[in-house]
């Protein structure tokens, strides 16, 4: 056991004490030696200590890479653990706020390591043979390619936050982007506004005197906008409200459009749509659709309860009820022609 336990603790020694000054582990212990002296230093010369620190530390894995290749499947995969420390150092602080930054780098960077020391040999530049050029264009281009796919994942993954609409369009397809495993959203923000529009209307209709009501729907036919008006102050106030907010408000929310079209009859039939007018993969987009019914009733003994005392004793006196039915799933196409 005491032999097992000297021989690595002299396998350690070999490896990390530096044979000669100019080694790999020279720059790791010099790395090491400036994140210590950082620690203690005010935060100028912490900075400057810090940033040889990952030069250090860049150059020793480097080095060591070199020299003791890791390998997967045969593959070198030194210059792009290299890579990742150099993006780490110029992009570190980019991680939080901007991902994609960092990472569409990482391959392009990390081919450029892998090439570099294919234009030196014996401490001179040079110019690589056509062999070498060709395996170069091969590397670097192959790299490319995985930095196109790393940036249309976060372009995608950003159309799925910024208009969760556009992406219920590949329900049900075997599309890279289900494969992918996107949230597949089904026109949730259109639902929010139809379902903000039942409220409204509730409760600018609900047990109204029918005179009142009949008012309100003359006024909307002269002005179509202003229910659509009248959801966006309520979804403004629900934003601002920390009890009602529902997260990060998407881009799309104001891609929607509400339309509402009265249909003249007893009762009369308020037809709602939340029309998208965002991109979509269908050319003429699609809309949601929802039907509410405007009916005259009698008030009941309770109703006259609360109706001022001389409206309450006036027998012919009607009221409003206002009825609305299930949100549609969403339809291919515009709305039919008034």
């Amino acid at each position: 056991m005491f032999d097992w336990l000297k021989s690595q603790v002299a396998w350690i020694q070999k490896e990390l004490l530096p044979e000669k000054a100019f080694s790999w582990q020279t720059l790791a212990w010099l790395s090491a030696f400036s994140y210590l002296m950082a620690a203690l230093a005010s935060p100028l010369v912490r900075e400057l200590l810090s940033l040889f620190g990952w030069v250090f530390l860049i150059a020793a894995v480097a080095w060591v890479t070199k020299e003791h290749p890791v390998k997967v499947a045969k593959f070198d995969i030194g210059p792009w653990i290299t890579g990742a420390l150099v993006t780490t150092l110029f992009f570190g602080n980019l991680f939080d706020e901007v991902p994609s930054v960092p990472l569409v780098s990482w391959p392009i960077i990390s081919s450029l390591i892998a090439s570099g020391p294919r234009f030196f040999k014996d401490g001179k530049a040079m110019l690589p043979g056509p062999k070498d050029r060709q395996e170069i264009t091969v590397l670097i281009l192959s790299n490319l390619v995985i930095s196109c796919w790393f940036q249309f994942y976060f372009t995608v993954q950003g159309w799925s936050q910024q208009y969760p609409a556009l992406m219920s369009s590949y329900a049900g397809r075997d599309s890279l982007i289900a494969r992918f495993g996107f949230p597949v959203i089904n026109a949730a923000q259109g639902q929010a506004i139809l379902e903000r529009a039942g409220e409204v209307l509730d409760q600018q209709l609900q047990n109204k005197l029918w005179s009142q009501v009949e008012l309100w729907l003359l006024d909307l036919r002269r002005q179509p906008d202003r229910l659509n008006q009248l959801v966006k102050e309520r979804l403004d106030q629900e934003a601002q409200n920390p009890l009602t907010r529902r997260g990060n408000r998407a881009i799309e929310e104001f891609l929607w459009k509400l339309e509402a079209r009265i249909v003249p009859g007893n009762p009369y039939t308020l037809q709602l749509f939340a029309i998208w007018q965002g991109p979509s993969l269908n050319q003429n987009g699609y809309y949601l659709t929802r039907s509410c019914e405007i009916t005259e009733v009698q008030p009941s003994e309770a109703d006259r309860a609360f109706l001022p005392e001389e409206t309450a004793s006036d027998p012919d006196v009607t009221l409003g009820r206002i009825s609305c039915g299930p949100i549609s799933r969403p339809l291919l196409g515009q709305p039919p022609a008034r």
